[in-house]
């Protein structure tokens, strides 16, 4: 290990030195467990065991506290163990002492509420005053194969460890180790585990950050609850992206439904499972369905890297199993070119029964003519049009089985550049064949779903690669510093703004608003209907009628001033029935827009993210189907377009069935200009609900018909 001085996380990272409080003789115990792997696994630097009923343990000195150890010795790390009272005046002693880092192994912190609660905040101030970094608490510890530090009481430690290019991190302890464990059993080398528990001081994030900086790690996968900081994970997803090391990510808590009441039809939308995943889209992230999902993506990425586009080739030994393949890949979206005719030619050259296409059958052929195998193998491995290659293994047994096996392996030794991904549909008849691939250098998969979602997710990760240019868009300034200070004026103290004030908001950002003006009369409304022209909607203007359409206050398609004057009076009756107190403004007078397709943009405040953008088609399509797609800002045009071209019902806006086509580019434009805004004025608005947007033919724009913007209580 390198002398040179090391930072705190350094310390606790790669370790020169190391205490452990607690440290207990009986090796099957948890306090016994971190001396037994680090042992085990040749760990080189110093090691001082603390427990005051002992002089030594496996030979070692045995100290009665952190403060007795020699003053000359450093320490880098301090593995705590004890139960929490002592943990904390452990970690006091620790930072007094000076020891850089520790990690809180001790549970009963903010797990268990309560007083829990308050002794993580301790952890805290510990923190804080002292400059100690903390893993935890309630933390398994850590592991760090290339310098052989086993910190850790997870029983994987005990398995032959492999080293490679994937590191782990993992807020619960027992979920990554069996991950690691799982990894470890399919061949998957994994350079460094990181169990960070609560994080009352360093995240997940911190430890992914550090990582990626690693030059031996080229994969970053992490299993997360949520994240406490998310600023600094956003910065590590750039980082990511930048050094084009993927990041996968298994997330709990994604059914949630969201937990506090809202004013605006956006935030009921979006909720922080769903912005999650938009984020996670948005910065390439891999997001695993499930530990399946999480386990195949990183072998993937592990043993055959990433490719250079999404389109798979299919070799198979049963024309029925391709089948089923074929149709799981149209229905998840994955591409199944054709072969290249110069390919196609020489397959058919060698084929008496098959058909050169993909999927490829090599039908019985194969066994009569075993080289068929390899030589196609070459052939659709060279092939440009095709990314990757899956190969179904079926009942393959003894020598034959073997062979082809071998072949195989043989084969993908040659390339380099483009994935072969084996999967195996039979059980024990091909164990003795498989045997070879199970911990070998190619990814096996044993499940169509589990197989099929991480070459969908990998070869998804390279299609955003290919086209991330223009991603990282950032805005310039909409309006000067005096302008923007105007509008933080009008906006301090008020809860939500009424229609008309909140249209005025998106008309100073150059967002189409209706034609429309406020009256407080039925001869006004006349005078400003004849403007505008008929037909018009009537709306009471209420700060404390919010939602209009439920309180009856709306009345559409005013075609003349005889429906004009009745409207009015009975709007201003049932907007008093509806709220007594409710402060009546006046009527706002507005033009009808016909012709177009009703959609929503709007914008809500993520409590972790901050602003995020939604947009999505209007009437069943967001109230039934909840069709939308999320963003978070700043955004630009490019990204604006796939918002709306991800969305299910995007053909209709693109003129499906003989539709007019929708002006997309007007609604790219809102969204941008929703996205300065959102930027401009985040720290005031809470949510801002465009509800419904029309959408006019191509040519003629876009324009808001009803806004509602939620301010920020502060």
């Amino acid at each position: 290990m390198s002398e040179r001085p090391l930072s705190a996380i350094e310390a606790l990272v790669r370790p020169r030195s190391i205490a452990i409080v607690g440290c207990s003789p009986e090796e099957e115990k948890i306090q016994g467990l971190p001396l037994r792997f680090l042992l085990h696994n040749g760990y080189p630097g110093k090691i001082f065991p603390i427990n005051p009923s002992r002089a030594e343990i496996r030979g070692l000195t045995c100290y009665p506290s952190i403060l007795e150890i020699p003053q000359e010795e450093e320490i880098d790390q301090a593995f705590i163990l004890v139960p929490f009272r002592a943990a904390l005046r452990t970690l006091e002693e620790c930072g007094s002492r000076g020891v850089k880092s520790a990690i809180l192994g001790t549970s009963g912190f903010a797990e268990v509420g309560g007083d829990g609660i308050a002794r993580q905040e301790e952890v805290r101030r510990i923190v804080r005053e002292t400059g100690i970094r903390v893993m935890g608490p309630n933390c398994l510890g850590m592991i760090n194969v290339p310098d052989r530090v086993a910190s850790t009481f997870t029983p994987v430690a005990g398995l032959p460890l492999i080293p490679g290019k994937v590191a782990l991190v993992s807020q619960s302890g027992s979920v990554g180790g069996s991950i690691l464990n799982r990894l470890l059993d399919r061949g998957v080398g994994v350079n460094y585990f990181f169990s960070s528990g609560n994080e009352a001081d360093l995240e997940a994030s911190d430890f992914m950050e550090l990582l990626l900086e690693d030059p031996s790690i080229e994969i970053i996968a992490a299993f997360i609850e949520s994240f406490k900081d998310a600023h600094k994970f956003l910065r590590v997803a750039d980082r990511a992206l930048e050094l084009r090391k993927p990041l996968v990510i298994l997330r709990t808590g994604n059914t949630e439904k969201g937990a506090r009441t809202i004013q605006a039809h956006t935030g009921a939308l979006a909720g922080s499972a769903r912005v999650y995943k938009a984020t996670f889209h948005q910065k390439g992230v891999l997001q695993a369905e499930d530990y399946d999902d999480f386990v195949g993506m990183i072998s993937l990425l592990a043993k055959s890297g990433v490719p250079h586009g999404n389109r798979l080739g299919v070799i198979s030994f049963s024309g029925g199993a391709a089948g089923v393949v074929a149709d799981k890949c149209g229905f998840m979206g994955i591409p199944l070119p054709e072969l290249s005719p110069h390919v196609r030619d020489e397959i058919a050259q060698m084929q008496s029964f098959g058909t050169a296409q993909n999927p490829l059958d090599l039908t019985g052929q194969l066994a009569s003519d075993p080289n068929l195998f390899k030589a196609c193998l070459r052939l659709l491995l060279k092939d440009e049009n095709l990314d990757s290659l899956l190969v179904i293994l079926t009942n393959i047994f003894g020598g034959l089985g073997k062979r082809l096996v071998g072949d195989l392996v043989e084969v993908a030794g040659e390339v380099q550049d483009k994935p072969l991904i084996p999967f195996c549909t039979a059980g024990s008849v091909a164990a003795e064949c498989t045997k070879e691939l199970d911990e070998g250098p190619l990814p096996l998969f044993r499940n169509y779903h589990e197989c099929l979602r991480s070459i969908r997710a990998v070869a998804g990760y390279a299609e955003f690669l290919k086209g991330k240019k223009g991603r990282g868009w950032a805005p310039k300034g909409s309006q000067t510093s005096d302008a923007l200070e105007e509008i933080r004026a009008k906006l301090r103290g008020k809860k939500a703004l009424t229609e008309e004030e909140s249209k005025a908001l998106l008309a100073r950002y150059g967002i189409p608003v209706t034609r429309e003006s406020l009256a407080t009369s039925p001869e006004e409304a006349r005078g400003m209907a004849r403007k505008i022209g008929y037909p018009v909607a009537l709306k009471v203007i209420s700060p404390q009628i919010l939602h209009k359409t439920e309180a009856g206050v709306v009345r559409l398609h005013v075609r003349d001033e005889a429906e004009l004057r009745p409207a009015y009076v009975q709007l201003l009756e049932q907007a008093r029935s509806y709220g007594p107190r409710a402060q009546i403004k006046g009527i706002l007078v507005q033009e009808m827009v016909e012709g177009g397709i009703e959609a929503i943009a709007g914008t809500i405040r993520d409590d972790l993210f901050g602003p995020t953008l939604l947009f999505g088609l209007g009437g069943i399509f967001v109230e039934i189907l909840q069709d939308i797609s999320l963003r978070l800002a700043p955004i630009g045009p490019e990204e604006a377009r796939e918002m709306i071209r991800e969305i299910q019902g995007y053909e209709i806006l693109d003129g499906a069935r003989g539709r007019k086509k929708g002006d997309i580019e007007g609604a790219v434009d809102v969204l941008v200009k929703l996205s300065n805004l959102a930027q401009d004025l985040g720290d005031l608005v809470e949510q801002i609900d465009i509800n419904p947007l029309i959408i006019l033919p191509e040519g003629r724009g876009v324009k808001a018909v009803d806004a509602l913007v939620v301010l920020k209580e502060v």
